[in-house]
């Protein structure tokens, strides 16, 4: 059966685009912009139906009747691809941009230098090959989708690392406001003045350094949820971790489920139905695939095997952290009656309490990295390949 020329070379266009993330195009203005407020459990919603690539993508295959009309909407892709990457352009020479969102910035010079090949493309094209864009074009959608998702939980890991350290530094102010009184009492040195102050200044750095890395992770969620660049993201609740989940995993089921479900070995099979056996090339393409799938399904089983450890390291540690927060809380209520008492300095309670503070917000970082854990166990299972 033959599927349409347009529609197949309009896939083929999408499939390209994928190497570039880029936001649907805003001009900048001088307005000030309304902030947006994104939840964990809309993420993926959002990046499927916002995200211009993945727009690209859903666009009807069927609508596309004649050549003109298809390449009017190259046109209006290539057009609006062209305006984002100038956008991205700023984000390449931003030194505190990730890898990855510089990768897929790159792939704009790919996809504008190969839009005007497809246009010459004359060939028809088998409904195999069509249904095999169709999963490369899924695959990568959804890896999109779990890229947003990973930025969602860095941009917990970056605040509560800013609010620990935010913490810390009170401490510090006292050890130097110490330090500085006892120096002007003659009770001191100034080495001991300058130690405090170098130390202050070191965590004011640690926590700017902190606070850019999080402006960047703002600025890659908004592309990838499609808004402009500099809009103004808030970020939802981050989830607690779902040991229901976690409780109900079947680790041989799972495996048997999870190979079903990859797309890698969907997308090797297909390649392998395209094959013919007339030629010994395409034999030896076939063979070679099926040496590619072996491996893949024990890529999968292996891949999963370890996330399941590690979910259940994570819970562990997660469990120790909580007992070691309950002996931090018990201490500071006993610090607290001594210090009401007079027998406790109020620089010796604040390190108590800001002890708890940390246990606090390491209680939530060992929360948050189940999380992770969890949610990758289930996109494999979605058929993603597990995270490097």
């Amino acid at each position: 059966m033959k599927v349409r020329k347009q529609a197949v070379l309009f896939t083929m266009v999408v499939l390209f685009a994928l190497n570039t993330t880029v936001p649907a195009f805003a001009e900048d203005t001088a307005e000030k912009k309304t902030p947006y407020t994104i939840e964990y459990s809309k993420v993926e919603q959002t990046v499927l139906g916002n995200n211009l690539q993945v727009n690209s993508n859903m666009l009807s295959l069927d609508s596309l009747d004649n050549k003109n009309e298809l390449k009017k909407k190259y046109e209006n892709i290539l057009d609006t691809v062209s305006k984002a990457s100038q956008s991205l352009t700023a984000i390449l020479n931003d030194p505190d941009a990730s890898e990855e969102l510089k990768t897929v910035a790159k792939g704009t010079s790919v996809t504008l230098s190969t839009l005007s090949k497809i246009l010459d493309m004359q060939e028809d094209t088998s409904e195999d090959d069509f249904e095999l864009t169709d999963l490369q074009t899924d695959l990568a959608n959804y890896q999109i989708v779990r890229t947003a998702q990973s930025l969602f939980s860095t941009h917990y890991q970056l605040q509560y690392n800013i609010e620990d350290l935010t913490d810390s530094r009170a401490l510090l102010e006292n050890t130097l406001s110490t330090a500085q009184t006892k120096y002007n009492l003659k009770q001191g040195t100034s080495l001991d003045v300058a130690q405090a102050q170098d130390a202050l200044n070191t965590l004011d750095c640690s926590i700017t350094n902190l606070q850019n890395q999080s402006k960047a992770i703002d600025t890659e969620m908004n592309i990838l949820l499609g808004h402009s660049y500099n809009d103004t993201i808030v970020f939802g609740n981050v989830p607690n971790p779902d040991t229901d989940y976690t409780n109900k995993i079947d680790p041989d089921s799972d495996l048997t489920a999870a190979r079903d479900a990859s797309y890698n070995i969907k997308i090797k099979r297909k390649q392998r139905a395209i094959l013919s056996d007339e030629t010994y090339k395409e034999k030896d393409k076939k063979n070679a695939l099926n040496d590619d799938m072996e491996l893949e399904l024990q890529n999968i089983g292996s891949s999963l095997d370890k996330q399941y450890k590690t979910i259940q390291e994570k819970k562990v540690v997660l469990t120790a952290k909580q007992q070691k927060l309950a002996t931090a809380e018990f201490s500071q209520e006993q610090a607290l009656k001594k210090h009401e008492a007079g027998i406790l300095s109020t620089m010796d309670y604040a390190k108590i309490r800001y002890n708890t503070l940390s246990q606090q917000y390491s209680v939530k970082a060992a929360m948050l990295g189940l999380f992770q854990e969890i949610e990758s166990y289930k996109w494999i299972m979605r058929g993603l390949p597990a995270s490097n």
